[in-house]
């Protein structure tokens, strides 16, 4: 398991997800919207934050692909 800023655990598996999301934006994305550039230094809402945008995007993807 993995730990946020805040103490928060979370799991492995949204942290791989979001991980591999934010390299291939670069982390502009966590850099303009929290000002950090590390999964671990944010806090659970921020985190839940990054986590809800992310699936938003995933989700327009995939409906472009329909």
């Amino acid at each position: 398991m993995k730990y946020l800023h805040d103490g928060t655990q979370i799991s492995e598996r949204s942290f791989y997800y979001l991980l591999t999301w934010c390299e291939n934006d670069l982390w502009r994305y966590m850099n303009n919207t929290f000002g950090k550039t590390r999964l671990l230094e944010l806090t659970i809402n921020e985190y839940m934050d990054l986590f809800s945008y992310v699936v938003k995007k995933e989700m327009s993807c995939l409906s472009l692909q329909l």
